[in-house]
């Protein structure tokens, strides 16, 4: 894409493998996936490598979902919540106002 940018001359005489190098130049020693930016090799390293051993895993505590990631398994306890709260909310109100008219008449 960047070539369509250059002059022809330019873009002729630019080696890709040039292009490549800078452009992924931070690569798993595990795997050989490379990445543009530190980070990204970083993150691949803890959640992604299939050849990393020691892989962080976030557990929910109300089922046997496990999440790589911890802001992957938050969103999985809100929607969890949100459905547990859509199912039991009107038996919650149920139940209070049945406790509330047995209380009124004792």
């Amino acid at each position: 894409q960047d070539e369509l940018l250059l002059a022809p001359q330019e873009a002729q005489q630019r080696d890709p493998q040039d292009f490549l190098l800078t452009w992924y130049q931070h690569a798993c020693d595990q795997c050989g996936k490379s990445y543009k930016t530190r980070k990204s090799l970083s993150r691949h390293r803890r959640f992604e490598c299939r050849f990393t051993t020691e892989r962080p895993i976030f557990q929910c505590p109300s089922c046997n979902y496990a999440a790589k990631r911890s802001d992957n398994l938050t969103k999985h306890i809100k929607t969890h919540f949100a459905k547990m709260q859509k199912e039991f909310l009107p038996l919650a109100v149920k139940m209070q106002s049945a406790i509330q008219n047995q209380l009124e008449t004792v």
